[in-house]
């Protein structure tokens, strides 16, 4: 954003003597922790409103007003120079959060793991806060934990944002990270926005720093420019139609029909450019007898060119998470990134919203779960077929007010059970999530066995020992 500085009745000679005098040497000043520009202007010179000074002055090193870094060197004008005419200050405050586009707030979030700024983190967070990365506990008081416990290490975390995208309510990023020195991590970190602009929802897959490839690519470099705005729609059917055919093996002979010849530009540590090198890889793995499995695609997000597929699997038997990045070029896939990350056992995690939603949850700990996550995860039994967790969140003598079904927690589990034996996954997408008391109420979106999506407002009540103890719903 530029702003435009007020000069007010200056004559046209000042005005060229503004323009054609030699500066004065700028002083230098090092951004630190909780800096922005509006606080270095104040301390600097003399007024937090003479901050787009700064910012005019640095406009080489700050592409946003609201990104500086703790290290970043910014030239601080001279103020006191009698060479140089005095513009009066630009009164505009600097920008606020509710100014910034959603993509300028997930990398606000991320950089507050290098400041340490819990006040910005809290502004941008929803209360409700969902986290599925399963080292970190969930809500938003988590969040503003870790910062402040990265802030206390001794040694500086970095953020170093490699890509930036943004598709509907979501905004998906490209970022190297090194948390308190423990070293050089390449993550994709996915946000959700809700209806009020805040951080809603957080999913992610990070894997170690490596050295280049066969083609000398790393995990990063490449290229970055969005292109093809009118394409997203198509492109990302494009790479659906690819991760179903190929990665998920529907119809592996349709592999070459996704790309231009042998042109293809490979980052995955392992494996070298060109669609051949793709073919001997997989080759490779199926010889050795590691089979690289995509069993569901859970988030496809796009802008332009650029494709991220989000999906679950296993690895030689391992269960794991796949980031893949794909630049579509021409009707065509051009280029690839990607983080693959093992499933952590579920004895380690920190909470219970599994690493795509709660029907991922195969082992749950009722005891640190709040009520709203308990609900949550038992209406993701319908999804995941889970019976043991039924077991785990309901009362014995569970009343049951849907009048299609029976009550009592032997009935629900059969219910369970039942939809499990489908042919057609049943499919399970929470809108909204609310807490009054011992009570729960959400709005979601059901699809029964491929019955057809329902909406549906269901009502949880939990008894004194924090089980589910009733249930009413409308659909």
């Amino acid at each position: 954003m530029k702003h435009a500085k007020k000069i007010g009745a200056l004559s046209m000679a000042a005005v060229l003597s503004l323009s054609l005098a030699v500066p004065a040497a700028a002083a230098e000043y090092t951004v630190q922790k909780g800096d922005s520009l509006w606080k270095i202007a104040e301390k600097e010179l003399g007024s937090g409103y003479k901050w787009t000074e700064i910012y005019e002055a640095n406009k080489g090193s700050i592409k946003n007003p609201n990104r500086i870094y703790v290290g970043q060197v910014l030239q601080i004008p001279d103020g006191n120079s009698g060479t140089s005419v005095q513009p009066v200050p630009d009164e505009t405050p600097a920008p606020s959060v509710e100014a910034q586009t959603q993509t300028e707030k997930a990398l606000a979030l991320i950089n507050t793991f290098a400041t340490g700024d819990t006040t910005t983190a809290a502004s941008l967070l929803a209360e409700g806060y969902i986290q599925h990365n399963l080292a970190y506990g969930t809500g938003r008081d988590a969040f503003l934990g870790s910062v402040e416990y990265l802030a206390s290490a001794p040694v500086k975390i970095t953020v170093n944002n490699i890509r930036a995208f943004e598709d509907g309510s979501y905004v998906f990023l490209q970022t190297v990270y090194n948390f308190a020195g423990a070293g050089e991590q390449v993550a994709f970190d996915v946000f959700r926005f809700d209806g009020n602009g805040k951080i809603a929802e957080h999913w992610d897959n990070l894997a170690s720093f490596a050295d280049p490839n066969p083609s000398g690519h790393t995990q990063i470099n490449g290229a970055t420019k969005v292109t093809d705005l009118s394409k997203t729609a198509e492109n990302k059917q494009l790479v659906q139609g690819f991760v179903e055919d190929v990665l998920m093996g529907k119809n592996p002979d349709a592999l070459t029909s996704y790309f231009n010849g042998n042109a293809y530009i490979q980052h995955n540590t392992g494996i070298a450019d060109g669609l051949d090198a793709l073919g001997a890889a997989l080759a490779a793995y199926a010889e050795q007898g590691i089979d690289m499995v995509y069993k569901e695609t859970h988030l496809l997000l796009g802008q332009g060119n650029f494709v991220l597929a989000a999906s679950e699997g296993t690895l030689g038997g391992v269960p794991v998470t796949y980031y893949d990045l794909f630049r579509v070029e021409n009707g065509k896939i051009a280029e690839h990134w990607d983080v693959i990350e093992n499933l952590a056992d579920a004895s380690t995690w920190q909470n219970n919203n599994g690493k795509f939603g709660t029907g991922n949850v195969s082992v749950i700990n009722a005891s640190v779960m709040t009520q709203t996550e308990k609900a949550l995860a038992l209406i993701g039994t319908f999804a995941s077929g889970n019976t043991d967790t039924v077991q785990e969140l309901l009362d014995e003598n569970y009343i049951q007010h849907n009048l299609a079904y029976g009550t009592g927690e032997s009935a629900f589990i059969g219910s369970v059970e039942y939809l499990a034996s489908s042919p057609v996954k049943t499919t399970v997408n929470n809108i909204r999530a609310f807490e009054d008391g011992s009570y729960v109420f959400l709005q979601t979106v059901y699809n029964f066995a491929g019955a057809g999506e329902q909406v549906a407002f269901d009502i949880f009540r939990f008894d004194e020992d924090g089980e589910i103890a009733e249930h009413w719903d409308n659909l």
